[in-house]
């Protein structure tokens, strides 16, 4: 099935993680469906699964993984953007 791809946004009160995919749409999980390593600006996969079916028919569950990698490739990118930046003034400001 399809998979989507995510980012930590943030970890509110130990508890919940808020994961934020494109165009901002954002939903919350328990902490404790990622790996306790997973921390904010980590990429992560979520997919839907669906078992065989069975007597009560067919169930489906999420697969969450944390991406190897993913915070990596974001950080370059970041770097990137901010050295094509054009350098301000130099020494003290007055305002």
């Amino acid at each position: 099935m399809a998979e989507t791809t995510y980012t930590v946004d943030r970890i509110e009160d130990g508890e919940w993680i808020v994961l934020e995919g494109a165009g901002g749409r954002s939903f919350s999980v328990p902490r404790s469906w990622l790996p306790t390593e997973a921390k904010e600006g980590d990429s992560v996969q979520v997919r839907m699964v669906e078992d065989s079916p069975a007597e009560g028919g067919r169930k489906r569950h999420l697969v969450l993984t944390v991406a190897p990698g993913g915070r990596d490739g974001r950080e370059g990118d970041v770097r990137r953007l901010r050295d094509q930046l054009e350098a301000g003034p130099a020494g003290d400001i007055s305002l």
